[in-house]
């Protein structure tokens, strides 16, 4: 199963992927739903005229190319840090090297990572960030679980701090 929306800024459209017996999301769903996504953006009959003239909306998104899960070039900090943002069970499950709980990772998934780091996503510098986000000196030693819970609320908080 995999499940996104895009664009990031100014959602349009949404998808769903589930294939029977299709290993984990971040496999064969993810890349069938980027390419859809793509497509969906890039045809002139899904275009909508007001969002093409938003300019302020269209400076603010990051390239889809530098994403770390949907992308294919170089990953900046800016798409890292955003990866972390979105997909926090993720960025444990590259830390750590292993499934939430405890198990080892799929082929596929230890596939996906390797093209990452092929990419530039480095271990040290994801820790290094995800350390300063979270003002830890260094991890704490939690289940990983608790740690994915942890990171989920802070993120929700400091994304929510103009609310509070």
């Amino acid at each position: 199963l995999f499940v996104a929306f895009a664009p990031y800024h100014a959602p349009r459209f949404a998808i769903s992927v589930i294939i029977e017996h299709g290993g984990s999301g971040s496999g064969v769903p993810a890349r069938i739903a980027r390419d859809t996504m793509e497509y969906l953006l890039k045809n002139k009959k899904f275009k909508d005229e007001e969002f093409e003239k938003d300019d302020s909306v269209l400076q603010q998104v990051d390239s889809d190319e530098t994403d770390v899960v949907f992308g294919g070039k170089k990953i900046t900090q800016a798409s890292m840090e955003k990866f972390v943002h979105q997909y926090p069970d993720s960025t444990l499950r590259y830390l750590l090297r292993r499934n939430l709980d405890g198990r080892p990772l799929p082929a596929e998934i230890v596939a996906v990572h390797s093209n990452w780091e092929e990419r530039g996503l480095l271990r040290e510098r994801l820790k290094k960030y995800v350390l300063k986000l979270m003002e830890w000196p260094e991890v704490p030693d939690l289940p990983t679980l608790d740690l994915l819970q942890n990171l989920r609320d802070h993120i929700y908080e400091v994304s929510h701090k103009d609310e509070i």
